[in-house]
């Protein structure tokens, strides 16, 4: 018998079989043991988190998976807003701690059972998953030791009670096979929806493990903002980002990054379209954390809503000012001119990676635009580099000198990340800015273009492709052309500070 798990006989079929119930691993260690005081702990979290009303229907959530003792009030806002809303089936999907799984290793038993009983396992759509895509595999072994799935039992049985599960343990593969995974389990979970079927997705993953309290703050503020965008591909490069960043003793951002990046994709397939970060904490919060080594936790839910919201960067006027003083500065310094002082402000958004257009203009004429379309630096990084370069690179113009200084004005665009579309009808004139790429060209109008020249929505596309992709001008027609849109945040000088 394999450690970890109950065999029984199973009469299917005119035969006998044996089939398992995956045994509790770490009741006693990561929850309690005892059956009273797990319910206690578990109702006691929900209830501390009191009333949270959803303006939509949940789709998915985020919850840790440490001991109860540390993150058990962080998932009790997670399962708060289940309470009173039934789904047939919960697709639970962790990271594998122990046994190296890249894709999706799927528990193919009767249940899991914790000290408050057994959770059916929904052996039709494991079957059908399992026939969907390779990318999903039958594997028991993945779950023996594991606790990423476990410890969101507990919470599904006082939220849910009735409710069947998919467990699912898998580990961290590129962003791509993430996306295919999540757009399997969304065709299937709408299928089931489409016979009358509700499914909920949910991911176990906690955030940064083991930096000091401060700089967990710092990275965990960046990278719930990218998760909150629901972009998978900005999800990655914000992560791979604080990665790089030397952050002592940072061993990982997320610990459940495939599985979060996959929830996220399928979220999205299935309609999510808001995002509500309903509770973050550290470990140093609780009455042993150690503030010098900490591990984040945070209760995200995605809702499918009545209406869209635009992915942007939101910068207070404080941080504005920084900003653009930070923009002129890196152009007066190579000129010669005089540097102004820039405040010291403790503002999280100016460490997020965000991609940057700087504007320049001179008596009201374009004097140079130069930025990215990816978000590769940090925001208070990515303003002064692509300052210097509108000033000093911008091949359309020569390089400004320093008696143009004081009649030049400053236009910051932050850019929201990039989303594909299937065709220009999802445009719309004066909100959206446009990127079109085929093969190595591409070009891109941010928003003002609209506002700036009054054109029509074919003519802003004629001269996208023929001025800034030097494409034909309807390229933009062809199924070929990829066309991406993108919201922006922008902001500029009020009056010369030269």
């Amino acid at each position: 018998m394999k450690k970890g798990a109950l065999l029984f006989s199973l009469w299917i079929a005119g035969g006998w079989v044996m089939a398992e119930v995956r045994a509790p691993q770490v009741a006693g260690q990561f929850y309690p043991a005892d059956p009273k005081e797990l319910r206690e702990t578990v109702d006691g979290a929900m209830a501390a988190a009191g009333e949270i009303r959803l303006e939509g229907e949940p789709v998915a959530l985020l919850s840790p998976h440490a001991g109860y003792a540390f993150s058990g009030s962080v998932q009790g806002y997670s399962y708060r807003p289940l309470q009173g809303v039934s789904f047939d089936t919960v697709v639970v999907l962790g990271t594998g701690h122990y046994f190296p799984t890249e894709t999706g290793s799927v528990f193919d038993g009767v249940s899991y059972q914790t000290p408050l009983g057994e959770m059916k396992i929904d052996s039709e759509f494991v079957s059908d998953l399992l026939k969907l895509s390779p990318l999903f595999q039958a594997n028991q072994k993945a779950h023996q030791r594991e606790h990423s799935v476990e410890t969101q039992v507990p919470f599904l049985q006082r939220a849910l009670g009735s409710a069947q599960i998919v467990p699912i343990v898998m580990g961290n593969p590129p962003a791509a096979v993430c996306r295919q995974m999540g757009e399997a389990l969304a065709r299937l979970i709408q299928k089931q929806r489409d016979r009358g079927k509700k499914t909920l997705l949910i991911v176990s993953s906690d955030l940064s493990h083991y930096p000091s309290d401060q700089d967990a703050r710092t990275v965990d503020s960046s990278t719930l903002q990218a998760l909150l965008t629901m972009n998978p591909d900005y999800f990655s490069q914000v992560n791979a980002h604080w990665m790089r960043q030397g952050v002592p003793h940072l061993s990982c951002v997320y610990c459940g990054e495939g599985a979060v990046t996959t929830v996220m994709a399928a979220a999205k397939e299935l309609g999510a379209d808001q995002t509500r970060l309903l509770r973050y904490a550290t470990s140093a919060e609780v009455p042993y954390g150690d503030l010098s080594r900490v591990v984040g936790y945070a209760a995200v839910v995605f809702i499918k809503g009545n209406e869209k919201r635009e992915e942007q960067f939101v910068v207070s006027e404080e941080t504005r000012k920084v900003l653009l003083q930070m923009a002129r500065n890196a152009i007066a310094q190579r000129v010669g001119a005089g540097l102004k002082p820039v405040p010291t402000i403790e503002d999280p958004i100016l460490k997020r990676p965000a991609a940057v257009f700087i504007t320049l203009k001179k008596n009201g004429q374009l004097r140079g635009c130069i930025g990215g379309t990816e978000a590769r630096m940090p925001l208070g990084e990515a303003v002064p580099y692509f300052a210097a370069a509108a000033a000093f690179d911008d091949p359309r113009f020569s390089p400004l000198q320093q008696e143009e200084l004081e009649d030049t004005h400053i236009e910051i665009s932050v850019l929201s990340p990039l989303k594909r579309i299937r065709s220009a009808v999802e445009i719309l004139p004066a909100v959206h800015g446009v990127v079109v790429r085929r093969g190595a060209r591409s070009g891109l109008f941010l928003p003002q273009v609209w506002l700036e020249t009054g054109w029509t929505k074919e003519v802003f596309l004629d001269q996208l492709c023929a001025q800034k992709g030097g494409l034909a001008a309807r390229s933009w027609q062809d199924p070929q052309t990829e066309l991406y849109i993108f919201t922006v945040f922008s902001f500029e000088e009020i009056e010369r500070v030269g």
